[in-house]
């Protein structure tokens, strides 16, 4: 079984940024396949991380935490993935899996996981669903810090006062929403996102040194909430969407 066949990527890049990928192809210091991911990490002067997401043999979500969309760091992981037929020999483990029996697989994971604490850690705040907190007073100062704004400097800066807003934002991004992230309210983060979203995607905006900085730290909470947890089909293409107009600007 394959998980894709061929994929068509080079159709997504452009010309410059496919010459570019040759190069770099040997930043590329780890790569993580499972089905329907790809995961990289890519280190010259800087670190970059790259997400990637196949489904029904098509490429439907591509990050990078440069920042750029179809990105040159993108295009290095997936020709790398290609030349070292990446794809296929994933296919070849995951068919294998799929011949252990279930309890012998536990048996042989659950020692792995023994034998490496750092890994164990890592299991458990993926997969472990924390009791779900009272989230209202978070909900509620949130909507306080957007309905404050409203109405206010209409005629400079449209519905809200996007100095103030986007500094409050900024804050409870840093403040409360960190402070979920450290619980592990995985859950609660992802629907106060979604509330963001919706305010921080105005066009309007953009050239906003407060929205930019609130934008910024909106992304890398992004970021950090994909890597850590176990997002579901969803919230994935929600979390996409809701971050695709800030990272043409970011």
């Amino acid at each position: 079984m394959k998980i894709v066949d061929k994929l068509n990527w080079e159709d997504k890049f452009s010309n410059e940024v496919i010459n570019q990928s040759f190069w770099y192809m040997n930043s590329i210091v780890e790569v993580i396949i499972s089905e329907g991911y790809i995961n990289a990490n890519l280190q010259k002067s800087t670190h970059f991380h790259v997400s990637i997401h196949i489904k029904d043999n098509e490429i439907t979500y591509m990050f990078c935490t440069c920042g750029k969309d179809n990105c040159k760091h993108q295009a290095a992981v997936l020709r790398y993935v290609e030349e070292n037929n990446l794809l296929e020999k994933e296919s070849d483990f995951l068919d294998l899996i799929k011949t252990v029996d279930d309890n012998h697989l536990r048996e042989y994971f659950i020692n792995v996981l023994n034998e490496d604490p750092v890994l164990k850690e890592d299991f458990i705040r993926k997969f472990k669903k924390e009791p779900k907190i009272d989230s209202k007073p978070y909900f509620d100062k949130l909507k306080q810090i957007i309905e404050k704004s409203k109405g206010k400097n209409y005629y400079d800066f449209g519905y809200y006062d996007i100095d103030v807003l986007a500094d409050e934002i900024h804050n409870f991004l840093c403040d409360e929403i960190f402070e979920l992230m450290g619980i592990h309210q995985y859950e609660v983060v992802f629907e106060l996102l979604d509330c963001i979203a919706d305010v921080l995607n105005d066009e309007m905006y953009v050239d906003n040194d407060n929205w930019y900085y609130a934008c910024d730290e909106y992304l890398q909470i992004a970021y950090s909430l994909e890597e850590t947890y176990v997002l579901s089909d969803e919230q994935l293409d929600k979390l996409e969407c809701n971050t695709s107009f800030m990272r043409k600007y970011i």
